[in-house]
C-alpha cells in the first residue's frame, strides 16, 4: 500500500495540489504495476478528478468532493474514506494559514455541502 499526499493547505488558506497531476497518475501506474493499492490524502475536488482518473484506490478526506463527481467515483470504483467531524479544525487551519474572511465562508459551505455528497456516494455503492 502505497499513500500520497496529494493536496494540502497553503498560505493563504486555499487547498492546493502538491504535486503536478502528471506526477499523480505516474505514481498510480507504478504502485499497480507492482500489484499494490495506492490511497490519496485528497481534499480539493480537482485533485480528487485527477486521483479518479488516474485509478486510485481509495481517497482520504475528499472533504470537499462535489455530487457531480459522484458518477466519476463510481465509476472508477474507488473508495472515499471520509472524515466528518473536521468542520472547526479545518475552519481553524485556514485562518491560520492566512485564509481571509471570504476564503473561510468559502471553505464552510464547501464542508456543509459534504454530508449531502457522502450519503449520495454511499447511497450509490
Amino acid at each position: 500500500m502505497a499513500k500520497v499526499i496529494a493536496d494540502f493547505l497553503a498560505p493563504g488558506g486555499r487547498i492546493t495540489p502538491a504535486f503536478p497531476a502528471e506526477a499523480l497518475v505516474e505514481a498510480a501506474r507504478r504502485v499497480h504495476a507492482v500489484g499494490a493499492r495506492i490511497a490519496a490524502h485528497a481534499t480539493h475536488p480537482d485533485v480528487i478528478d485527477v486521483c479518479l482518473a488516474a485509478g486510485f484506490d481509495s481517497l482520504e478526506h475528499a472533504s470537499l468532493m462535489r455530487l457531480d463527481q459522484i458518477d466519476a467515483l463510481v465509476a472508477s470504483g474507488t473508495a472515499i474514506v471520509p472524515t466528518l467531524l473536521i468542520r472547526e479544525p479545518v475552519l481553524g487551519a485556514v485562518r491560520g494559514f492566512g485564509g481571509d474572511d471570504a476564503s473561510v465562508t468559502a471553505m464552510a459551505d464547501a464542508l456543509d455541502s459534504q454530508r449531502d455528497v457522502v450519503r449520495t456516494a454511499a447511497a450509490r455503492g
